[in-house]
């Protein structure tokens, strides 16, 4: 049994990096180790307090509200004042580093204190990450763990190609469970027509026009559903497109399997938990063109422009088209879980 400690920089509702840690800890805790949440901060109350309930988060097999424990550290806001004038770390964190054989750093940056001072048993996994500023730190962790090819490379170029860092660096997609999602239900029974899910927000929508597709959904009266950050609340919905917020995992879990088409906003990326979800929960799936590892998934659909989207989603609404992809479905649901078991395998030789 090996003793593991997670420092996660917030505790949110429906985050990449919270929902990816939580799933690591739980394949770790799942294979008989021990393992400890430490949140370095939580922005929202309530929001810790909820990460406790299996249902209302994310669906953890394993996990006791002891195995959880939010922080009072400080924790600095500007990444580049963080990195030139870090702040120290708590006497607690330092006993729970102390007591602990693997660090694992989920914050959103690695403060220069823990690698300093932890480096020899810390693992720093990357996703969106101010990479420039920290990679001479990084260099004191025994491994480095990054969600995609794409982060990757950034860290590779960013680092100057720095060969010392590169070699200890290796890819681990975020696991998603595809046994938690309900894909029973038929494409044509679903209700929901359009589902879009994350964080609808401008680094994420790219150069996705949100109000001109909404226009295109409301002419070809087509039922559009938004789950997840309250970004989405800021555009002005018609009578049958709807924003729902803060939903437990339950929730999200219903609207997925109630959905006919997932749409994907955000460019030049080779891995997305909510993509997943949708192939797991059965939808189809439309990403950008641009650097996904998707398309030899049964259901998973690229698109050009918006025009493009707009075209195909016609397309593939009608009965006969959605009938094809129906007879499909599970083989899609078969390759999420092949490629959960992958990403299973690989938490368990550079984690575990």
């Amino acid at each position: 049994m090996t003793k593991f400690l997670f420092i996660e920089r917030n505790a949110k509702h429906l985050g990449g990096g919270p929902k990816c840690s939580l799933a690591i800890m739980d394949i770790l805790k799942g294979e008989g180790n021990s393992v400890h949440y430490y949140s370095l901060k939580t922005k929202v109350p309530e929001a810790f307090s909820d990460i406790k309930e299996s249902d209302r988060y994310y669906p953890l097999l394993n996990f006791s509200p002891e195995d959880f424990e939010e922080g009072e550290e400080a924790v600095q806001e500007d990444y580049a004042e963080a990195m030139k004038n870090p702040v120290s770390i708590s006497d607690r964190l330092k006993t729970l580093c102390d007591s602990s054989e693997v660090i694992v750093n989920f914050a959103d940056y690695l403060n220069p204190a823990l690698a300093e001072l932890y480096g020899s048993k810390l693992i720093a996994y990357l996703h969106n990450f101010p990479i420039s500023l920290q990679a001479k730190h990084l260099k004191k962790a025994k491994r480095v763990l990054v969600n995609s090819s794409h982060t990757y490379l950034d860290l590779r170029r960013l680092s100057d190609f720095d060969n010392e860092l590169m070699d200890k660096t290796f890819i681990v997609n975020p696991p998603v469970n595809p046994y938690f999602y309900d894909s029973s239900v038929p494409l044509k029974d679903r209700r929901n027509d359009l589902l879009f899910y994350g964080r609808i927000a401008p680094d994420k929508l790219g150069e996705f026009d949100f109000p001109l597709f909404e226009k295109f959904a409301e002419e070809k009266n087509l039922n559009m559903q938004i789950i997840g950050s309250s970004w989405a609340s800021r555009y002005s919905l018609n009578s049958k497109s709807s924003v729902k917020t803060n939903l437990t995992f339950d929730e999200v879990k219903r609207v997925l399997s109630d959905s006919k088409i997932y749409i994907h906003t955000k460019r030049k990326e080779d891995f997305g938990q909510s993509i997943c979800e949708a192939l797991a929960s059965g939808c189809i799936v439309f990403v950008p063109d641009e650097g996904w590892g998707y398309v030899d998934i049964p259901g998973t659909i690229t698109y050009t422009n918006l025009l493009d989207l707009e075209l195909q989603i016609q397309n593939v609404l009608e009965e006969d088209s959605l009938e094809q992809f129906e007879r499909v479905k599970y083989a899609r649901v078969y390759k999420i879980r092949e490629l959960y078991e992958r990403s299973k395998e690989a938490v368990l030789k550079y984690v575990g």
